[in-house]
């Protein structure tokens, strides 16, 4: 196994989000964040809600 610089696994994770996000994102997503913590990443995605509030976890 190779080891990689962890800032830039962080800096690879960071704009290949970017990239997929670039034409998919709607005006309801509100906010994104990203955790790439190697060999881990977490995301999470949080969207304008009409109603109560929702936590999904995956």
């Amino acid at each position: 196994m190779t080891a990689i610089d962890p800032a830039s696994f962080r800096t690879e994770v960071l704009l290949s989000f970017q990239r997929a996000l670039w034409d998919l994102a709607t005006p309801d997503l509100r906010t994104v964040a990203v955790d790439p913590a190697y060999p881990l990443i977490a995301a999470w995605f949080i969207y304008e809600s009409a109603g109560e509030d929702l936590l999904v976890r995956r």
